[in-house]
This record gives structure tokens, C-alpha cells and sequence, in this order.
């Protein structure tokens, strides 16, 4: 739909898949076969005429994934193909299985083929924050859970299974996200558990 708003608003530039790849955060092949879609469905008129309840018709064709609605396309919020969110919930998946591993952004937009701009915006668009913000509070809700859980592992240990290397590093981002150190936390809910008595 990015590329269909181009196209309507720049019908003289509609033809340069560079320039509408480096505006909408697309590669080039899939401004191209956008492009064809709206093309065979009458969609892009020669004109550039817009023809609304034809454009929201063919993007649904499109396997278009609606993230937002058409009324707040009109806004130029972003959308994105279903095989975009496809992959980047693929991605999470990854992320997410094993926490001591880490990815880069342009280790991930290498592995799963999306230019690393529609990585960061559809992955923002899906879940609500930006990759590496989404990894940290789901490292800390984990490490919260291990806290209570695992009170045989140290700090240190639980730091190192959720992908912190320094335990005073991994202490610091807790405090700041829990609010209290990892000790605090755990000495809480002790204290909760054995009905208010320490």
C-alpha cells in the first residue's frame, strides 16, 4: 500500500522502482511486484487516477497484511505483506527460543531477505517497540520468572540464561526496568511466600 500512495501521489516518478524502494523502506523486487499487481488489476491508472474501494480490494488480494486499518493509511501509517509479518514473527520466534544468543539487525535482514528498515519498522509495527527494547523487557520478564522459579541458580547464573554476560550489567537493567536488584526482588517475594515472615 506504501507503494500504491507513491505511485498516486508521484504518477511522474511512478516507473523508478530505485527511487520508490528507497522512499517506502521496500527492496526493489517487491516494488516491482507491486507495481505488476496494481497494474494487471486496473488498480494504477495511466492517469493516476485513485480509485479507493478498488485500491482497498486489490491490497487485500495482495496478501497485504492490514496492521492498520485503510482509513488510517490515509494518515501514511505503515503496512506491510503478510510475508513481511510472517517473517518477523519468525524472527521473534528465533529471538526469542534461546536468549543467550544474539542477533544483529543486519545479520537478521541478511538471514530472512527484508531491507533492514523494514525489518526495524515492521517488527515496531507488530509488537509495539523496537527490536533490541523488545529483547531487553522480555530478557527481564524471564529472568524475573527464573528468580522465583530457579532459586537454586544464583544471579549470576540467571544473568548468564538470559543473555547477559556481566552480572553487574544485567543487575543495573533490571533495577532499572524492575525497579529493585535482582536479590531485592527475590528477597520480596520470599518474604510474600512465607506469609509475610522473613
Amino acid at each position: 500500500f506504501k507503494v500504491l500512495l507513491f505511485i498516486l501521489r508521484n504518477p511522474n516518478g511512478a516507473s523508478d522502482e530505485k527511487q520508490i524502494s528507497a522512499c517506502t523502506g521496500l527492496t526493489e523486487s517487491d516494488v516491482k511486484d507491486c507495481i505488476d499487481y496494481w497494474k494487471q488489476n486496473n488498480v494504477i491508472f495511466d492517469d493516476g487516477e485513485k480509485n479507493e474501494e478498488e485500491a482497498k480490494k486489490a491490497s487485500a488480494n495482495a496478501k497485504v497484511a492490514p496492521v492498520f486499518s485503510y482509513e488510517e493509511q490515509k494518515e501514511e501509517k505503515p503496512y506491510f505483506y503478510k510475508s513481511q509479518v510472517e517473517k518477523i514473527k519468525v524472527i521473534q520466534e528465533l529471538m526469542t527460543k534461546d536468549l543467550t544468543q544474539h542477533y544483529t539487525i543486519e545479520e537478521l535482514a541478511g538471514r530472512f531477505e527484508l531491507s533492514q528498515t523494514s525489518l526495524k519498522n515492521c517488527f515496531k509495527a507488530v509488537y509495539g517497540s523496537s527490536i533490541n527494547r523488545y529483547m531487553q523487557t522480555y530478557r527481564m520478564n524471564a529472568a524475573t520468572t527464573l528468580l522465583l522459579r530457579e532459586r537454586d541458580k544464583s544471579v549470576a547464573e540467571i544473568a548468564g540464561i538470559v543473555g547477559y554476560d556481566s552480572p553487574s550489567k544485567f543487575a543495573a537493567v533490571f533495577k532499572k526496568m524492575i525497579g529493585v536488584t535482582p536479590l531485592d526482588y527475590r528477597k520480596n517475594f520470599q518474604k510474600y511466600d512465607n506469609g509475610g515472615v522473613e
